[in-house]
């Protein structure tokens, strides 16, 4: 990682460039968030709320302007294209917030066009604390070979950014399978916070995906469980000497003995602890298995990750050494399409090799 502060620009002005913009007040001396293009006025006053970083409307005054290390593309996925078309010949580096296509032959068009360019993909997922942790568990070799993984955290692309990696996939053909039912609920939240109740049908997908001898079990109500109360997310983890359930890990010591030990949350604020609210680490026992690197800043573990997607986006403009690449996030939502493809016909799906993969 570089230890310049980064100076960054960011296309767009939703609610997703805000959490950008909090990461980097929170964080001074590694992120400065240069200026903001937004291009309507409603966006403009949105950004305005929240920070006081200088507003461009005009996208060849903002890229023109000089002194970025990169930009953030944080843009509905359908106009990417057509801004991506100014930017990559200006030669600045691309962290795009989204996947920025559909399907497989949207997806294939966009490779065609940008794939040789410098850009990343900014997939926050794999980054948060606990899933950090389970990736550095599954490492660690304790669970053996892991060949079964459910993941019920994140919706689509964001599903399968977790669950390759937790298999030790990478671009292979696939089998999927898949179904929708309704999931009613009564939803008292959205990203906005707290609401009165309501009746809502969430849309809940379960899929398969078979990567050869490796599963990958999905399961999802979108969008209520990201934010219900009601609607917990899991994670379970098997591999051939233990498992993950959550936050608990079982595996084996011996021919005839299992430990059990729970991913501990370290965290000041607590009690008398005056140091302020923040995340220390995570730890499995005497393992340290994430390691905050942004303390003391008060962040939340989403924001943790976003930070951590922007650290990793400057070393790859200073190394060209992908984190989550234009590639990956290519194959990650092409699979997410394909899953929506087999949960609406019913029908097995195929995923082919496609031109991003090696």
């Amino acid at each position: 990682m570089t230890d310049a502060v980064l100076s960054i620009g960011v296309i767009g002005g939703g609610w997703r460039t805000e959490s950008f913009l909090r990461v980097a007040d929170a964080l001074p001396d590694r992120f400065r968030i240069s200026r903001v293009y937004a291009r309507s006025e409603r966006s403009a006053k949105r950004v305005a709320s929240v920070s006081d970083v200088a507003i461009e409307n005009d996208l060849r005054r903002f890229l023109s302007a000089g002194g970025l290390d990169f930009v953030v593309v944080a843009i509905p996925r359908e106009s990417v294209a057509e801004v991506l078309t100014q930017v990559v010949p200006t030669g600045l580096p691309v962290l795009l917030e989204t996947p920025p296509a559909r399907d497989g032959d949207e997806l294939a068009e966009i490779w065609s066009r940008f794939g040789s360019a410098p850009i990343e993909v900014a997939e926050q997922y794999p980054f948060q604390p606990y899933h950090a942790a389970r990736t550095a568990i599954i490492e660690s070799g304790i669970l053996g070979e892991v060949n079964l993984v459910r993941v019920s955290a994140a919706h689509e692309y964001h599903a399968t950014s977790l669950m390759r990696p937790w298999l030790g996939v990478g671009m292979e053909p696939a089998e999927i399978t898949a179904s929708v039912v309704e999931d009613p609920v009564l939803s008292v939240r959205d990203i906005d916070g707290w609401h009165e109740p309501r009746e809502q049908v969430a849309r809940r997908i379960t899929a398969v995906f078979r990567f050869g001898s490796r599963t990958g079990f999905y399961d999802f109500a979108d969008p209520e469980q990201y934010v219900s109360p009601i609607r917990s997310k899991h994670v379970s983890i098997h591999g051939t000497r233990g498992e993950m359930i959550d936050d608990s890990v079982s595996y084996l010591v011996g021919d005839d003995r299992v430990a059990t030990a729970r991913i501990a949350r370290d965290e000041t604020g607590r009690e008398g602890d005056l140091d302020g609210k923040y995340l220390n680490r995570l730890a499995l026992g005497e393992q340290v298995v994430y390691d905050n690197p942004y303390r003391p800043a008060r962040l939340n573990d989403d924001e943790l990750a976003i930070a951590e997607t922007l650290s990793r986006m400057g070393h790859f403009v200073a190394t060209g050494e992908h984190f989550y690449s234009l590639a990956e996030g290519c194959h990650d939502q092409y699979l997410s399409a394909l899953m929506l493809r087999a949960a609406a016909t019913g029908e097995k799906v195929v995923a082919d090799r496609l031109p991003w993969a090696p």
